[in-house]
């Protein structure tokens, strides 16, 4: 559930953020340790090899993900 509790809040919270308001990610150059490929929703490879900075590396690149994807849509 932390892994996903930021992306859950953010949609949670659309509806006043359109209205006013915006959203704030703060991300790392960390993000560049992971690619794209490394983005396992299932988190099996997490499970049977597991490295924290890993870990931290996918969830900044999803947090630029989020960010663009919400730029998008919303702009």
């Amino acid at each position: 559930c932390f892994l996903v509790g930021h992306f859950y809040l953010t949609q949670l919270l659309l509806p006043k953020l359109q209205k006013e308001g915006r959203v704030v990610n703060v991300s790392s150059l960390v993000h560049h340790l992971a690619q794209p490929v490394d983005l396992d929703y299932t988190f099996a490879q997490m499970k049977s090899n597991y490295s924290s900075m890993k870990a931290y590396a996918v969830s900044k690149i999803a947090q630029i993900y989020q960010a663009r994807e919400l730029a998008r849509r919303f702009n």
